[in-house]
């Protein structure tokens, strides 16, 4: 699917930018939590704003879909339930990075009025 590989190019150039390893697909799942830890928290736009709570979601699922998919397959998932806005931990993930950092994002993001549209367009450019 096309959303999943433009999620897995994003973090990718993220990686890149940031001189780190962009191989992300064959991390185990406690450098994987602290790698989407911190990109929830560094993910920007071209033009250096924050993405609306939508597209953070999108790219969120579409990273767990191209993990989940051949020829990676992997068992863990990074979206987690959320339960009352509390993430429940998937057991793989060694401290939950990955879900309390994308949840400290969204609050963030809906506090800056960036709340869901029904359009938006996916950037591929973060800024650090």
């Amino acid at each position: 699917m096309k959303a999943n590989k433009s999620a897995a190019k994003i973090l990718k150039e993220y990686l890149t930018v940031r001189d780190e390893v962009e191989n992300f697909e064959e991390f185990d799942a406690v450098k994987l939590d602290e790698t989407l830890g911190r990109f929830s928290m560094d993910l920007r736009r071209d033009d250096g704003s924050h993405y609306k709570v939508n597209s953070l979601e999108s790219i969120r699922h579409g990273l767990n879909r191209y993990l989940k998919s051949p020829p990676f397959n992997k068992k863990i998932d990074i979206v987690k339930e959320q339960k009352n806005r509390h993430c429940v931990k998937d057991s793989s993930f060694a401290d939950g990075n990955t879900c309390t950092c994308f949840m400290a994002v969204l609050a963030g993001a809906k506090k800056d009025g960036k709340r869901k549209t029904c359009c938006t367009t996916l950037s591929s450019q973060m800024l650090t």
